[in-house]
Order: structure tokens, then sequence, then C-alpha cells
């Protein structure tokens, strides 16, 4: 899913950057790199979705997070946070990030 996704964010001209475990996302961003946005899975292993965006919120403050998961109820997510529901289509995912970018 990861690759399609990415795949089809570049087939609309945003630059992608894949890491294959939240943890190396996180130590990325915590790293001093800089990101427009962050998409993250809510299951995951080690850490959830939910964990990656408040550790995004606490080493990139104002780094917008988009959420996604496939499940109907996922608890408590952080303020601010919007969460794409799969199955979602490519526009759908395309309209939710042009939301979070202000576009």
């Amino acid at each position: 899913m990861r690759a399609v996704i990415a795949a089809q964010l570049e087939a609309e001209g945003h630059d992608v950057v894949v890491q294959d475990s939240a943890t190396g996302a996180v130590e990325l961003l915590e790293s001093g790199e800089r990101f427009d946005m962050v998409l993250t899975d809510y299951a995951m292993p080690v850490l959830s979705g939910i964990e990656v965006a408040a550790r995004v919120e606490a080493c990139c403050p104002g780094t917008p997070v988009l959420l996604i998961t496939g499940f109907a109820e996922i608890g408590d997510t952080p303020v601010g946070v919007p969460v794409l529901t799969k199955p979602f289509t490519a526009d759908q995912l395309h309209a939710a990030i042009a939301q979070i970018l202000g576009r």
C-alpha cells in the first residue's frame, strides 16, 4: 500500500520520501529534515500513527500530519490531525492533501 500511495503522490508532482518504519520516519524528522507534511498509517508496529503525530508535533511544530486508517474507530486522535479512512480513492487522498496544504 505504501508503494502505491507513494507512486500516486509522485504522479501528482509531490516529492515523496518513504520510510519502512514509523521509527525511521520519526528519526528522520528528529534529525532536522523538514517536510511539508507527514502521511502515516494508524496501525503499525512499535509506534502507532497517533504516536507518530505526537512526535512530529514535538520535533516539528506546525508540520501537518494526515493519518490513514482502516479502523472505524481509532480512539483519541490529536486535535487537528485529519483522518482518512481506508479504503479511499486517489481523488480522496489528493483532496485531503490539498486541504491540509491549503491548496
